[in-house]
């Protein structure tokens, strides 16, 4: 690629596709800068590109309760959760944890296809989390929901990708984090 692209890869929303979200880079910078790292990249046009992600070393043990342990009262009471994800691969990955966890589960691609669910008529393809939570809640207000996210906070706050009044995630999470997460959201927690 060249400079100028290069200059402005990890913007969100940026994408050299006819078709894209622009998020995904954007995303993995998130994620890489939360964890104290850095990313790298090397391109010329006609080469392709190498992108090379330096993580800090830690040397301590895990934090007692960090990882997949027990997660004892935050297991699921019966409840059904929905998850709206687009990525296939987070899609498996929830849903088998959510499984696990003992929570009935309905896994959705799109808001579009969530709203459907709902009794929701007219239906916006490529629409946001933002988006869909106002149409559901005109729908349920009661509903419960939550944001996951790999964006940074200054990234959604400037581009006001979600609603700050709604608790939200942040991605990569652990399934204890997730645990507590929807039994703290559903008050039994």
């Amino acid at each position: 690629m060249d400079r100028k692209t290069r200059d402005r890869l990890f913007e969100p929303f940026f994408t050299t596709k006819s078709q894209g979200t622009g998020l995904g880079l954007s995303t993995v910078y998130g994620i890489v800068k939360q964890s104290g790292g850095c990313i790298l990249v090397d391109s010329e046009p006609g080469n392709g590109a190498t992108f090379r992600i330096y993580l800090p070393l830690t040397e301590g043990e895990p934090a007692a309760g960090a990882g997949h342990g027990e997660e004892g009262d935050h297991r699921a009471r019966g409840e059904m959760v929905l998850v709206v994800e687009d990525d296939h691969g987070l899609q498996r990955l929830l849903e088998k944890m959510l499984v696990n966890l003992g929570y009935r589960v309905t896994v959705v691609g799109g808001g579009g296809e969530a709203l459907l669910m709902f009794g929701g008529t007219e239906v916006r393809p490529g629409m946001g989390g933002k988006e869909l939570v106002g149409r559901r809640r005109q729908l349920q207000p009661e509903v419960k929901v939550f944001y996951m996210s790999g964006y940074t906070d200054d990234v959604i706050v400037h581009h006001r990708i979600i609603d700050s009044s709604i608790p939200c995630i942040r991605k990569p999470f652990a399934r204890r984090e997730l645990a507590l997460k929807i039994r703290g959201l559903l008050g039994q927690g």
